[in-house]
């Protein structure tokens, strides 16, 4: 999480549901970072445009704000990238 002198702050990680209407659509996400940090997103300006970026890896900026325990970030703008590449384990791996 990276913050400059304005305020904002610019966050990566997936898009993901976190709110879903009474017919099983997503009505509201969430950003969750690469160390599992969830991001609340407004649903307003740009963030109302990441409902179409559900499982994607994105760079967000904007002001993030906390009520309780809750962070929720009012992205400002955003970028769609390449997620980074995570090692599959495999238990037959020999690391000894």
């Amino acid at each position: 999480m990276k913050k400059n002198r304005s305020g904002m702050i610019t966050l990566e990680g997936y898009v993901a549901p976190c709110d879903w209407g009474e017919n099983g659509e997503v009505c509201g996400v969430e950003l969750v970072t690469n160390d599992s940090r969830e991001f609340e997103i407004e649903h307003s300006g740009q963030g109302a445009d990441l409902l179409d970026f559900v499982d994607e890896y994105v760079e967000a900026r904007g002001i993030v704000s906390r009520k309780q325990d809750i962070y929720r970030i009012k992205v400002q703008s955003f970028e769609v990238m390449d997620a980074p590449e995570v090692y599959d384990w495999d238990e037959e791996d020999d690391y000894y």
